[in-house]
């Protein structure tokens, strides 16, 4: 981990984020926008809602993502760029030209891009060094082909290791420092006895190995998803003992662009049925002050979390909180800072 990891460490632990946007409220614009290329997949992972999915499936126009960038370029840096959401980016085939334009644009801090790696060719990571993304967080979830079979019902396992490999020695050869590659697992009931062999494979192998612990349920209305987790106790050590409950930071920092510009309060809007607007037909800006959002910020701060279709019987704000902050400084939450005319 070199030295920009480690800023990188400390600006994401709870504390500091807590701070930094406590001294940001109100944002005059989102300090994280998560962009969605394709909603579009290779995979069916059993924790995914993705598959429940009932909205229309495409990919993102070249014009509209410019768009979205060059109006972020206006305000202070982003402080991370999703270019991911509900689906898997690198099916796009324009893929590397939306990050060539997002880099070259520098909007923000850190632009990360979440993928399962099966389509990770020597052309994409070539084109990922030179483009300087920072960080390709890469989802295995498994050490073992059985393991990966049984997570998410595809015999991917042996080339997503094969990519991986060959992207980690293409970053060697070129002598780059980016992006940051990290393999991911998640953990769950069924996979925790692999977590060790997991790290032996990656330790020496890749940038950095997480072992993520945040399984979860989305919003709650997945059928799928809750029959899959919600009786795992790798889900219940988070979830299942939730008692007062807080609003969900998320509304004060975060907007979710769907490929087709349909814009959602939250990522947990899976299904995209809680549009807040349009970005073909709007700003960004004029959607993150706009009444439907400040309505979600209103019925949070009052704790009506059941006035909300998306909010109701989630339980993501377990660990997207900041405690009773947003309780006791209810006005600076819901007032409005002067904005700047784009």
């Amino acid at each position: 981990m070199n030295l920009q990891q480690i800023r990188e460490k400390i600006k994401d632990s709870r504390l500091f984020r807590k701070k930094r946007l406590q001294s940001r409220i109100p944002l005059e614009f989102p300090m994280v926008l998560n962009v969605e290329l394709t909603n579009r997949c290779t995979e069916k992972c059993i924790w995914c809602p993705r598959d429940s999915m009932d909205r229309t499936q495409g990919f993102m126009d070249m014009l509209l993502f410019r768009k979205i960038i060059e109006e972020a370029s206006h305000y202070p840096k982003l402080r991370k760029l999703f270019v991911h959401w509900m689906g898997e980016p690198l099916l796009h085939p324009n893929f590397l030209e939306f990050m060539e334009y997002a880099s070259s644009k520098k909007i923000a801090e850190m632009i990360l891009i979440a993928t399962n790696g099966v389509l990770l060719t020597e052309e994409i990571m070539k084109g990922l060094i030179e483009t300087q993304v920072d960080e390709l967080y890469i989802s295995i979830d498994a050490a073992s082909p059985g393991m990966y079979e049984r997570l998410k019902h595809t015999k991917h396992f042996e080339n997503i290791k094969h990519n991986i490999e060959q992207a980690m020695a293409i970053k060697k050869q070129m002598k780059a420092k980016l992006p940051f590659v990290r393999v991911k697992f998640l953990e769950t009931d069924l996979n925790a006895e692999e977590i060790d062999v997991f790290k032996q494979q990656w330790g020496k192998n890749a940038d950095s190995v997480v072992i993520e612990k945040d399984l979860s349920i989305w919003d709650g209305k997945s059928q799928k998803v809750n029959t899959n987790i919600k009786g795992m106790k790798s889900y219940l050590k988070n979830y299942g003992d939730l008692k007062n409950r807080y609003p969900c930071d998320r509304l004060w920092y975060l907007l979710a662009i769907q490929w087709n510009g349909k814009v959602s309060p939250c990522v947990c809007d899976w299904n995209g049925e809680n549009d807040v607007g349009d970005v073909n037909d709007q700003t960004l800006a004029e959607i993150w002050h706009s009444d439907a959002l400040r309505n979600y910020r209103y019925q949070h701060v009052n704790q009506a979390y059941h006035e909300l279709s998306l909010c109701g019987i989630c339980d993501r704000w377990g660990t997207r909180n900041m405690g009773d902050w947003l309780l006791k400084n209810k006005e600076r939450a819901l007032s409005v800072p002067a904005r700047n005319k784009v």
